[in-house]
């Protein structure tokens, strides 16, 4: 049996890991937090479409049945009709690139979302914006030069 490079999955978590800021270990976990299921359906979203891959052959990589890579798939589909931040992601994978805008709204997103204090979200969007901030001016300073 033809077995494929574990490169597909390694190149496809380290996509949907840049692209969601989740961490590898979070996305594939079996959490129900939603954030972590988005991740994994836009990772099985991506195996079957950029790489191209069947249904039981995502289920193997991803620890599931071939059910849920299909679910996964419909899931994205179907939310991407009305939800404009899934229609970006969607996007992104089709053009295998990160737009900026979603790795931004999606940092912001989960530190509001976060159960912490109202001090602790303040800091955290304080850093965002000061990062943010930081390499827009790296990029102007490269683009000058």
């Amino acid at each position: 049996m033809y077995r494929r490079p574990i490169t597909f999955m390694e190149d496809a978590c380290l996509f949907i890991e840049e692209l969601t800021n989740i961490s590898r270990e979070d996305f594939l976990s079996k959490s129900r937090y939603r954030e972590f299921v988005t991740a994994r359906h836009f990772l099985r979203y991506t195996l079957r479409n950029k790489y191209f891959l069947g249904w039981s052959e995502i289920a193997r990589m991803t620890e599931c049945n071939h059910a849920s890579v299909i679910n996964s798939i419909n899931v994205i589909n179907k939310v991407c009709c009305f939800d404009e931040n899934f229609s970006r992601l969607r996007d992104s994978v089709d053009g295998f690139v990160i737009i900026k805008a979603s790795r931004l709204e999606s940092t912001v997103r989960r530190i509001l979302t976060a159960t912490t204090t109202e001090n602790v979200k303040i800091a955290g969007l304080l850093s965002v914006i000061v990062a943010e901030k930081s390499r827009t001016k790296n990029e102007l300073q490269g683009t000058e030069q």
